[in-house]
């Protein structure tokens, strides 16, 4: 009811559907809907008819999906979904992380950091988490900066040092050298986020004893 008739398309509609009500932990209303089919007892079952946007409460601690899509000539398919569960691993004594962002312009590049340090104040992720889709999930493009930082709330300072032009020790930038060193930071990892601003093929996987969970971040921000 919410995009009219799908024909063919109508089961990867409610698919994608799905996964946006996951993503936001939302569940859309079911629009034009006044009175219910007189032959359901809705009354006496666990099915109700959602006429308004609200939260998706998980159940027993997941959230689960059923679609339905109905074909030409029978045809049918049915599809259960299950969110996938963040998993927030916390580790004392680790090493910083490399932060590496990278954009076809300096524009792109101010906007790319202004996007990650809006995105890390609403989330809850680890720092691993998050450089790891950085450094495997994105393209390295011409203007190229990398962060070395700490935790979540240190990067979040390190975009803004960044936007604000101000200078730290933890900053490579893709214009010349660093400009200085942190007497805590691991001069192989500031060797490796050099050689990635140089333009050089980085093995990121061989950074990490056991590969973090991919998380939903910024994409790029085309012109």
């Amino acid at each position: 009811t919410n995009i009219g008739h799908a024909l063919s398309a109508a089961g990867v509609a409610g698919l994608i559907k799905v996964l946006m009500a996951m993503k936001h932990v939302q569940l859309a209303p079911s629009l034009h809907f006044n009175t219910p089919n007189e032959h359901i007892n809705f009354a006496d079952s666990p099915f109700y008819v959602n006429t308004a946007l609200k939260e998706w409460k998980p159940v027993n601690g997941k959230r689960i999906a059923a679609i339905s899509s109905f074909g030409f000539s029978g045809t049918n398919a049915h599809l259960v979904l299950e969110d996938y569960p963040v998993k927030n691993r916390r580790s004392d004594n680790k090493p910083p992380a490399i932060i590496p962002l990278s954009a076809k312009s300096e524009k792109q590049l101010r906007i790319a950091v202004s996007d990650l340090r809006s995105y890390l104040v609403k989330k809850d992720y680890q720092l691993d988490q998050i450089s790891y889709t950085l450094q495997t999930g994105r393209r390295g493009h011409e203007y190229r900066v990398a962060l070395m930082a700490w935790d979540v709330k240190s990067l979040v300072k390190l975009c803004s040092e960044f936007l604000e032009d101000k200078s730290s020790d933890q900053i490579f930038r893709n214009k010349g050298e660093l400009t200085s060193r942190s007497k805590n930071s691991s001069s192989d990892l500031n060797t490796i986020a050099k050689n990635w601003i140089d333009g050089q093929v980085v093995d990121w996987k061989s950074l990490y004893n056991s590969i973090p969970q991919k998380v939903s971040l910024p994409t790029y921000p085309f012109e």
